[in-house]
């Protein structure tokens, strides 16, 4: 990598050659990933039939139980997915490498950037196997449009991406990340309705969930699958999951270019 790089000697080093170095760091990791993309297959084909069951003793007989699991599993292991995020981050500091990238001129804000650009890139992918693969498999009706489906997916990548950062920034140590992204993802997608449904919720569940980060991108994309609507009726929901992004990022990048500790010092 260090050889498309620029040197410290005034000048700076470009993102891209970051960016293709944070996916080497996805290559490296491939096996485990591809563990946690095929785990969601088996959860889903676990739990179909039982909201099939249910689905029909609440009237409809057309929904086959994939309306329910396949978003909630892809949101659930898109949070999962997030393990990467910090193994990546916190083992280059670790081992040295941001201090060897800051050698060649890269800055806190263009290293945890890359990180974040692929980070969200491979949530996307991850969404969008589980999304299409996964409805191709158990059978998903998509009321929706294509385009609403779409950007459902990409907000809901974004979200978990940004919130995944918003972690991270806060996080003293990879053991830390990984136990808040895992019960995280847990408790956020089985308060936004992603593991059962609402109906089937707590009271003071239900009194939340509007106030958690994973509700309104995932609300869109469970009405893009069970109405027949547009783009357009989402303006709620993809402009207040697109709020809470910027809400993340914006913290995150503070807290990162602010902040008193070594792994993020200039």
């Amino acid at each position: 990598m260090t050889r498309h790089m620029r040197n410290a000697s005034g000048r700076t080093t470009t993102f891209w050659p970051l960016v293709r170095h944070e996916i080497r760091r996805v290559r490296q990791t491939a096996v485990p990933r591809l563990i946690f993309l095929v785990l969601p297959f088996v959860f889903i084909a676990c739990a179909q039939h039982g909201f099939d069951l249910i689905f029909s003793l609440r009237g409809r007989p057309q929904a086959n139980g994939a309306e329910q699991v396949v978003p909630g599993m892809a949101t659930l292991f898109g949070l999962v997915n997030l393990i990467f995020f910090g193994y990546t981050a916190f083992g280059e500091w670790g081992n040295g490498t941001w201090h060897r990238l800051q050698t060649y001129g890269a800055t806190p804000r263009r290293i945890l950037s890359a990180k974040a650009l692929v980070c969200f890139l491979y949530e996307l992918l991850v969404l969008l196997v589980i999304v299409g693969l996964g409805g191709w498999i158990f059978e998903l009706r998509v009321a929706g449009s294509t385009l609403a489906l779409l950007c459902s997916l990409v907000v809901l990548a974004a979200v978990i991406s940004a919130f995944g950062w918003f972690v991270y920034t806060l996080s003293p140590s990879n053991a830390i990340f990984n136990v808040v992204a895992y019960a995280g993802s847990l408790l956020l997608t089985a308060l936004a309705g992603g593991l059962t449904l609402n109906e089937f919720l707590p009271a003071w569940a239900t009194s939340i969930q509007r106030f958690t980060p994973i509700y309104w991108p995932l609300r869109a994309l469970k009405r893009v699958i069970d109405e027949p609507i547009g783009l357009e009726a989402l303006q709620t929901e993809l402009g207040l999951s697109a709020s809470l992004v910027a809400f993340f990022l914006t913290i995150s990048l503070t807290i990162a270019l602010n902040r008193r500790r070594e792994a993020f010092s200039l």
